[in-house]
């Protein structure tokens, strides 16, 4: 186990140890992890144990062309360029209720993936390697994660998801921790239902 500061520098590697983290979340999907202070950005740990292979869950999180079938609240996601283990995509995030959508680039890297060993993991930040549209939507203030995955017992997987988001314009806080919340919940239960489903087993 990993102290907060540890965690703050590789958070994908194991569950946060530091009393400074806590569960406020856990059902048969997924297990939510917290900073405890309220004065931290905007961030969280899930935990996922499933009966699925751990590449198939890669191939869906890699695929960002397809992020707007899978992922709740893409309207847009667009890969503008990708290079090896590199990829660089825009995205468009349509928001609930009164808050303007979101529009970004992001850097994402898998070069830490080990695919004989069925480990793989998946980086993402804000880059400015290319200029955003002209459009009223408002850029996040920060976001980052990461993916880490690997085999489980019985044949599955076992996965840790970190996302750190502040939304920017006049996004409270607390409001952003609330939204993280139910929008981990959502994505593992797409995630999960996906595959889950018989046509999974046809993923390469």
């Amino acid at each position: 186990m990993l102290s907060a500061s540890v965690f703050a520098r590789a958070p994908c590697t194991s569950l946060p140890a530091d009393p400074g983290w806590r569960s406020v979340f856990s059902d048969d999907i997924l297990t939510i992890f917290t900073p405890a202070r309220a004065s931290e950005s905007p961030q969280l740990v899930a935990r996922i144990t499933w009966p699925a292979k751990p590449e198939h869950l890669y191939k869906i999180i890699w695929d960002y062309a397809s992020f707007r079938e899978h992922v709740p609240h893409v309207r847009k996601s667009e890969v503008l360029l990708s290079t090896g283990h590199r990829k660089w995509i825009y995205q468009q995030l349509d928001l609930p209720g009164p808050m303007q959508d979101r529009h970004y680039i992001l850097e994402s890297a898998n070069n830490d993936s080990q695919p004989a060993l069925q480990r793989y993991r998946v980086t993402w930040q804000l880059s400015d390697r290319f200029e955003l549209p002209a459009s009223q939507l408002v850029r996040p203030a920060e976001f980052s994660g990461c993916w880490s995955i690997q085999p489980g017992s019985a044949g599955g997987l076992d996965a840790l998801y970190h996302i750190r988001l502040d939304p920017g314009g006049h996004v409270p806080h607390w409001m952003a921790r609330a939204g993280m919340r139910r929008y981990a919940r959502e994505l593992m239960k797409r995630l999960h239902t996906l595959l889950q489903a018989p046509e999974a087993s046809n993923l390469p």
